[in-house]
């Protein structure tokens, strides 16, 4: 009997092992053919409606290049193994989800190794000037380009912006006058694109605050934003260091926009002072200390009143607060 309980058993693991063994081979056959096969992406992508049209009418596809050359990390047999095993348990027998990894996102070296040129020079072309080897600092190809391989049919659309070039030269003193990067008419129109379609769309009195607000003194000036917003809009690059001033005009709207914890976040205190402050700021500077009155304001600032000036009976310090009778 018990000999007869471990044929059982070794027939059981003999046929598991065989199992297992033929669903093994199945796998890399499956993973080997859809390898080998690549690119079957067309298999299920041209079905969607209109994707081989854009596709076809591409640069890229009227020069050969195929869905390979540019969603393969490299063509070591590696990379197409792993591409490979992902289309075939991602996207054909959907076990994995594909989107979860970066396995089909265009690298940049795939875009260099066709167009490692443009790094080292100032390209102009389509009305553009622009040198990709600053200009593509901490971004990714595709974060501009990402229309070139099936154009209108891209899910992730994603052109160069003009709020990311103005950003940057701010940030780098560049000048943000036009003729900087626009040589001529820029072929691509722009202003169908979603944020400049909303900003400066029909409804464009109670959208345009929907933009980068950054990007908006590139065209526009005071004379033509201050009618509604007050004097210092759009502000400008160095607005920091006159918001001070202008935030004391009578006609600064800063509430408008700002509310007073926008402010605080960096006075610590409340923003803009209301008239009442100077009675009533030593209790300020006597819970928070000097060090908040520093941010903004120099020694001298305090020293004209508190030192220079001279209080009724000799007081020097802090002003009285209204009703002491000091």
């Amino acid at each position: 009997m018990e000999e007869e309980v471990q044929r059982t058993d070794s027939h059981f693991a003999r046929n598991l092992g065989l199992a297992l063994a033929f669903a093994l081979l199945v796998c890399v056959i499956a993973v080997a053919y859809t390898t080998v096969a690549l690119p079957g992406c067309a298999g299920c992508h041209f079905k969607v409606s209109g994707f081989e049209e854009q596709t076809s009418s591409t640069v890229h596809a009227s020069a050969g290049t195929t869905c390979v050359d540019c969603h393969v990390a490299s063509d070591h047999v590696l990379s197409r193994t792993k591409f490979g095993f992902y289309e075939t348990y991602g996207m054909w027998v959907r076990f994995l989800d594909p989107t979860a990894t970066d396995v089909t996102a265009v690298k940049d070296d795939r875009c260099l190794a066709c167009h490692a040129d443009v790094m080292d020079k100032t390209l102009e072309v389509r009305g553009l000037r622009i040198i990709h080897e600053s200009c593509s600092a901490g971004r990714a190809c595709v974060d501009c380009h990402s229309e070139v391989g099936h154009a209108a049919a891209t899910s992730w659309s994603r052109i160069a912006s003009m709020n990311d070039c103005t950003s940057c030269h701010r940030v780098q003193n560049i000048s943000l006058e036009c003729e900087t990067c626009h040589t001529g008419k820029v072929e691509i129109e722009r202003s169908s694109r979603p944020e400049f379609a909303v900003t400066h769309g029909p409804t464009w009195q109670q959208t345009h605050g929907m933009g980068q607000m950054g990007s908006c003194s590139v065209c526009h000036t005071e004379a033509k934003c201050g009618k509604c917003h007050g004097p210092g809009v759009p502000h400008a690059q160095n607005f920091i260091l006159d918001h001070a001033e202008i935030s004391q005009r009578d006609d600064a709207e800063c509430l408008a926009c700002h509310d007073n914890s926008f402010c605080y976040s960096c006075h610590l205190t409340d923003m803009p002072h209301p008239r009442t402050f100077v009675q009533s700021h030593s209790s300020t500077v006597n819970k928070d200390g000097d060090a908040s009155c520093l941010r903004c304001h120099a020694e001298s600032d305090c020293s004209t009143c508190h030192v220079k000036h001279v209080h009724p009976g000799g007081a020097v310090g802090n002003i009285p607060s209204p009703g002491r009778g000091d």
